[in-house]
């Protein structure tokens, strides 16, 4: 029965027209007659997921040379700042990328962090063509840390391929190690086989207890340490998603101004690709008389009695989050990113139990580490009075209970060592 849905699809395939080829980046020029680790391919389609799955990542690069896989056309630069050696392969759709990328990077292993598990359940792509075509080379293919977010088919191809492939695509992983038994639960009436489900937490809590930061140049680390100098208070305002949310932040800092007149707020917008947005926040900051500078535009060190620092690129924000007395994420993003250095977070209320940075939200709520609030209005007070906290026994007590919640990365490497994924040491 696949083989002829298969061949039913790949008629439509045909009758959609080829896309381009896989874009591949790599530093590395292969010298056969040098000895290498073997390939092995990890998916991660955002920096979201490289960083929520960095201890795996990590770990399997000490017996690997990775190959790193997304659909996004904006993460090379960030991938590599993170993982030098590796090779970034972006996906374009093309119905034989993955023979195209066996043929020059042939593996054994194929890791999916995080999503999709499902045909076109997430905000990415991973085609069925693509998992198919591996299973037909053998190769082993594992999910981590996965995730369900039970969204709908964004186009008509999509329809028709989570119709023909759900329980095709479910049934091609080897292993499925999940976050929740919610997500267990839905991948087994999916179609996925009991015996390949396991529940192993969390990865992103063993993530945090990698403080290391990269700097992708010079200017960036001069950023960074005179950020670290500043006398007055930095807040850095994370993962923003649309013009309201940039109004609020800056309807509330203008508050807090008033507080502390020389404090200094970083925009982090959830995706500073998009012209459009940096071009609201540009608006906004003008209609409320701020002095601000985009990152990008930087030449040297930021301007004497700057306002808002708005960050226009790729990678920076672990560095900012770090310097910084305490930040703002947006509705629904990872706030395990500037607890990680012991800063207090502020968020306001109404989160989504779909998305994967919910189960950390509810947890770190649960412990007493974020700041919520339910009315907007009232973010500029919340800001006034995080400001006045004891800095550093709130960060000990948050890292001693990030600690106790990374369990997660353990589980995880069991179950890959049994797959004789990664080694017995």
């Amino acid at each position: 029965m696949e083989l002829f849905k298969w061949w039913f699809y790949s008629l439509i395939l045909g009758v959609i027209g080829e896309k381009n080829k896989p874009l591949i980046y790599t530093n590395t020029i292969e010298n056969p007659t040098l000895k290498r680790k073997p390939y092995i391919w990890v998916f991660c389609s955002t920096i979201g997921e490289l960083n929520g799955c960095k201890p795996i990542i990590e770990t399997l690069a000490a017996d690997y040379s990775l190959v790193l896989i997304t659909d996004r056309d904006c993460y090379a630069d960030a991938y590599k700042l993170q993982f030098p050696d590796a090779v970034i392969v972006q996906l374009t759709g093309w119905k034989d990328e993955a023979k195209a990328i066996y043929e020059l990077f042939p593996t054994h292993h194929f890791i999916l962090c995080e999503i999709p598990c499902l045909p076109n359940d997430a905000p990415c792509r991973l085609a069925y063509a693509f998992l198919r075509y591996l299973k037909k080379q053998k190769i082993t293919l594992v999910t981590v840390n996965s995730w369900l977010y039970e969204y709908a088919p964004s186009c008509k191809q999509d329809s028709i391929e989570r119709k023909l492939f759900s329980k095709e695509y479910v049934k091609l992983f080897d292993a499925l190690m999940v976050q929740t038994e919610s997500v267990k639960d839905k991948l087994s009436k999916a179609g996925a086989l009991e015996s390949n489900l396991h529940v192993t937490g969390n990865l992103k809590f063993d993530a945090v207890s990698d403080l290391t930061i990269q700097f992708k140049s010079l200017q960036a680390r001069d950023l960074y340490n005179q950020l670290k100098s500043y006398k007055q208070s930095i807040f850095v305002a994370g993962s923003l998603s649309d013009k309201s949310e940039y109004k609020v932040l800056i309807d509330a800092f203008k508050k807090f101004k008033e507080h502390k007149s020389d404090a200094i707020m970083i925009m982090a917008p959830r995706h500073p690709e998009k012209q459009q947005q940096l071009d609201e926040i540009a608006q906004l900051l003008t209609q409320y008389e701020f002095k601000y500078e985009f990152r990008s535009q930087l030449e040297t060190q930021i301007s004497p009695n700057l306002d808002v620092l708005v960050l226009d690129t790729f990678g920076e924000l672990r560095g900012l989050y770090a310097v910084s007395d305490f930040s703002y994420i947006g509705k629904n993003h990872n706030v395990l990113e500037p607890l990680a250095f012991g800063k207090p977070v502020v968020v306001i209320s109404g989160w989504e139990a779909t998305y994967p940075s919910f189960p950390v939200y509810q947890i770190t709520k649960q412990q007493g580490l974020l700041f919520e609030i339910d009315d907007q209005n009232l973010l500029g007070p919340e800001l006034i009075k995080v400001s006045q906290l004891d800095q550093k026994s709130f960060a000990d007590n948050t890292k001693t209970t990030l600690q106790k919640l990374a369990t997660t990365l353990d589980k995880n490497n069991h179950i890959l060592r049994q797959l004789k994924i990664i080694s017995k040491v």
